[in-house]
């Protein structure tokens, strides 16, 4: 069995997006649903300037600051090198604009 777990950041990792995914598949999606996607701008400059290890530590802290703002909500997953989605059921459109507004200061 793959692991559902990203090991750097303990967020939720493709596999598991991949299979929440199948879930809703041929289904009616809740009334509030949203799926958020976010890219951590700059990762490729970090790791070729100050290396894999700052690399790393700019993804675990954009995992932190992401389990902040949505962790009560939703699902967050880590589905690729510098790219996260969070699933969220129950959650307003505005409830949900506040909260990336809030992640964005």
């Amino acid at each position: 069995m793959i692991a559902d777990y990203d090991d750097r950041t303990g967020v939720y990792n493709r596999h598991a997006f991949e299979r929440d995914c199948a879930l809703f598949e041929n289904k009616k999606l809740p009334e509030y649903f949203t799926c958020l996607a976010f890219d951590v701008n700059g990762l490729n400059e970090i790791n070729r300037t100050l290396g894999i290890a700052a690399g790393d530590e700019m993804i675990i802290g954009a995992a932190e600051c992401l389990s902040t703002c949505f962790g009560d909500k939703g699902k967050i997953y880590r589905i690729g090198g510098d790219e996260f989605t969070i699933i969220m059921q129950n959650v307003s459109y505005e409830m949900a604009q506040k909260m990336v507004d809030m992640l964005n200061g």
